[in-house]
């Protein structure tokens, strides 16, 4: 257990890392990232790699995000020079008999980690306590993206098509045409710079009409 013990500073480092990129994770959760969004910015900007997406975008976009990557980048700049020293310390000191074991345990206790954050209810125990935590600090807030509000990122699409490129809906009513299709609704109606959202069930569509749909995009 001698070996084990030595290691268990390194193993406290970690855990206190995964924490601090969970908690990041779940914050940036609560401004209406999904789960796996999230969690990759969060890993990203905790150990710098910096990887360019379109969820990057948002986070850019976003100032409570931008708050919450920040605080990331300077943790994990900090955290993981604290892992590097507190590794290379534990495993300067010892010799060729106790190297073996130490990492055998350190594996481990990465595995046993990794498993009871991965595939446990424990993950799901966090998060809702890290979530409450949160909440009840008020350090972050509802900022959704008008993508995300629309579940843009999620299949759906608007779309604008001209009525002029669409012979089928010439002359019909929004009404009926609604009622035709599948999964998507006309939510509003160009006619030249004109906007129409009000009322639009009665209106006969004609070749100055562009409607804007929104719905699934497979369809």
């Amino acid at each position: 257990m001698n070996n084990f013990y030595s290691i268990l500073p390194i193993v406290l480092n970690i855990v206190v890392l995964i924490l601090i990129v969970r908690i990041g994770a779940v914050t940036l959760m609560l401004t209406g990232m999904g789960n796996e969004q999230a969690h990759f910015q969060a890993l990203s900007a905790f150990t710098g790699t910096g990887f360019t997406t379109y969820e990057s975008e948002r986070v850019v976009k976003n100032k409570t995000r931008r708050r919450i990557i920040a605080t990331l980048i300077i943790f994990g700049n900090g955290g993981l020079v604290t892992l590097f020293v507190t590794a290379t310390t534990t495993f300067t000191i010892s010799n060729l008999n106790t190297i073996l074991p130490q990492v055998f345990y350190l594996f481990i206790s990465i595995t046993l980690l990794y498993i009871l954050l991965k595939y446990s209810p424990f993950k799901k125990y966090l998060d809702k306590i890290i979530a409450k935590i949160i909440t009840t600090f008020d350090m972050s807030e509802d900022d959704e993206t008008v993508d995300e509000m629309l579940h843009i990122d999620r299949g759906y699409v608007i779309k604008k098509i001209n009525i002029s490129d669409k012979p089928k809906y010439l002359n019909k009513k929004v009404c009926h045409i609604n009622q035709d299709l599948d999964n998507k609704t006309i939510i509003a109606i160009k006619k030249g710079k004109e906007l129409l959202y009000k009322n639009l069930d009665n209106i006969t569509l004609n070749n100055n009409h562009t409607i804007i749909l929104y719905g699934k995009a497979d369809d």
